[in-house]
């Protein structure tokens, strides 16, 4: 069982991670809490690689190599199963993915290294949790800047309007001094 009990985290960290994806592709969530939002795209799964570290032993603490590997693992997780429910396709993971997988990374390694040099309470950290569901709802109040850009280009023939139509219907056989 103890051996379980160190992989609990991972499992938690996927949980909450489509939790929060499918509650932001519902329609309802979709003025709180939008999938192509900075919160979503970068809060998330951070928050989904430190789990594993929070709710994780103390022994934990002591492997800089697990302080790295558990996040990363949780979200390669996360993203396969959002890949094999149809949560995401696979273009959103080869754009998102490394970026996903760098910045958990280093966070495990950063926040795991905290914890161990202050001391931290564990339990008040897990607060984070709740970030995206604070950010969320501010993010959207913002508006998106939209502008919108028209091109045209004109071409003017100076040509008479029936020898053009015929050759738009039917171009002629060019010579070779043409």
């Amino acid at each position: 069982m103890k051996r379980f009990s160190q992989y609990i985290g991972i499992i938690i960290g996927v949980i909450y991670g489509l939790v929060i994806r499918i509650l932001g592709g519902w329609n309802y969530f979709e003025e709180i809490f939008d999938v192509f939002s900075i919160t979503f795209l970068w809060i998330t799964p951070i928050i989904v690689g430190l789990i594993p570290i929070l709710i994780s032993s103390n022994e934990i603490y002591q492997n800089k190599a697990k302080l790295f590997v558990y996040p990363v693992c949780t979200v390669l997780i996360f993203l396969l199963v959002a890949l094999i429910s149809g949560l995401e396709d696979i273009v959103c993971l080869l754009i998102i993915g490394a970026p996903f997988i760098l910045a958990s990374g280093m966070l495990g390694l950063l926040l795991g290294l905290i914890i161990r040099r202050i001391k931290a309470h564990k339990n008040k950290l897990m607060s984070i949790a709740i970030l995206p569901f604070l950010i969320g709802p501010l993010e959207s109040s913002f508006s998106d800047k939209f502008e919108k850009f028209e091109v045209e280009n004109r071409l003017i023939i100076y040509q008479n309007h029936q020898e053009i139509f015929d050759n738009i219907i039917e171009v002629p056989e060019l010579k070779e001094d043409e």
